[in-house]
């Protein structure tokens, strides 16, 4: 076994060396870096690449002043001592490599960028001259699990009441817009919510890059690199056709973006439709979509809930290294009063975040969605008060007591079809 024989020489050389790796997990990591060197698919980066530990590993040039960086889930962003010393070494070894792989076409003269999904789902940029000098690439890592609400709840990211608000969302098919900045966890909670939505669901979602992941056996993904010249709002339609209960349409970024996004949203099945757009702020989003030609009067009925968030980085104090820290900064609905000043529909902001107690509040303006979560229940408007209680105390309640993802799931549908269960979890959460 070439492991094996690795092992040995790696550990007489460190003896022979003087070496003293008292950490047997420290031992471990030198035996598989010296491992992928000497067999691996990738050489050394084989201990970068196939490591869950890291989130991103990226590379902005040639030489010992661009070495490989990383971002460990624990340590933050680090810089690697490994580097590339020829453009064609990185290219043809690493980046065509992992293209060979995947099936799919590498970097070349002709073919100067790569934007796309892996088979394991990671996500792979990369890119030659003109556009980065001579070689650039980065490569995302995705959880093979997404996280659930309840991960969610106990980083920190959101609270249990904007938890179960958004559950009433996703229960009545409300339209929502993700905003936030890169990696801010605008996907990752969108895949939260989405795993609330009944298991029976059909999910049908169009991107370019395949990010969204839920637990659903009906789910049909589209990827836009794959759609040959169609527009995205000739295959949003597509998905109105397959019968969705949810449909997801990736991230908004241009005018035929925007154009398909309120086209299937205010024709869509009216059980919800999705997307993220970047930004950092919700007001200046909707100026995107009025500024290319949209109606403000019409974007209410397109767009129901808008939700920010954000992330900043702070010193761990115990560990002296940089870490990063998500939040939901606000939820706000979307009205149909249009402010006079702005031409804009006016949020009716449910949530905030506030930065002087590291939690969120609610505001005291009347939600016109629990109004109508009230309406479908209950036939009046001001009886969902305690439900949306009782959901807070339900999540708070899964997230303190560490359950999997399946008992996560499996408790969800307990609470929804039966009464007896869910009375008995509700005396276990107050």
């Amino acid at each position: 076994d070439v492991q094996d024989k690795v092992a040995k020489l790696t550990k007489e050389f460190l003896e022979q060396e003087g070496y003293d790796v008292q950490d047997e997990k420290a031992y471990e990591d030198i035996v598989e870096i010296a491992t992928s060197n000497v067999a691996g698919n990738l050489g050394p980066l084989d201990f970068l690449v196939y490591n869950d530990d890291f989130e991103d590993i990226w590379c902005n040039g040639i030489g010992a002043n661009n070495p490989i960086f990383v971002k460990h889930k624990k340590h933050g962003r680090m810089a690697t001592n490994f580097y590339f010393t020829r453009e064609s070494f990185a290219r043809e070894n690493i980046i065509n490599k992992i293209c060979d792989f995947a099936g799919i076409k590498g970097l070349s003269e002709k073919n100067v960028e790569i934007n796309t999904s892996l088979p394991n789902k990671d996500r792979l940029v990369a890119t030659l001259k003109p556009i980065s000098d001579p070689i650039a690439f980065t490569i995302r890592h995705f959880r093979a699990s997404p996280l659930t609400l309840l991960d969610l709840i106990n980083f920190g990211s959101i609270s249990p009441e904007e938890g179960a608000y958004l559950w009433f969302a996703m229960e009545l098919g409300k339209n929502v817009v993700f905003v936030g900045p890169t990696a801010s966890g605008k996907t990752s909670l969108m895949n939260a919510l989405l795993a609330l939505t009944p298991p029976e669901s059909r999910v049908v979602t169009v991107e370019e890059v395949r990010e969204v992941k839920v637990p659903h056996r009906d789910f049909l993904p589209h990827q836009k690199s794959q759609l040959h010249e169609k527009s995205l709002a000739h295959i949003g339609h597509i998905t109105l056709r397959e019968s969705p209960d949810k449909v997801v349409l990736g991230e908004v970024r241009d005018k035929e973006d925007m154009y398909a996004f309120l086209e299937v949203a205010r024709a869509g099945p009216g059980c919800g439709v999705y997307a993220t757009m970047h930004g950092t702020q919700l007001e200046s989003c909707i100026d995107r979509f009025t500024g290319e030609g949209f109606s403000s009067v019409l974007f209410p009925d397109a767009v129901h809930v808008m939700i920010m968030v954000d992330r900043w980085s702070y010193l761990d104090k115990e560990t002296m290294s940089e870490k990063w820290s998500r939040h939901v900064m606000q939820i706000a609905e979307i009205t149909h009063k249009i402010d006079k000043n702005t031409d804009r529909p006016v949020l009716n902001t449910i949530f905030s975040f506030d930065f002087k107690s590291g939690k969120s509040k609610r505001s005291a303006s009347k939600s016109e969605l629990v109004e109508s979560f009230s309406l479908m229940k209950y036939g009046a408007k001001n009886k969902a008060a305690q439900e949306l209680k009782d959901r807070a105390s339900i999540l708070r309640w899964l997230a303190a007591s560490n359950v999997s993802s399946e008992e996560y799931l499996e408790a969800l549908r307990k609470f929804r079809f039966l009464p007896n269960e869910r009375e008995k979890m509700l005396k276990k959460a107050r």
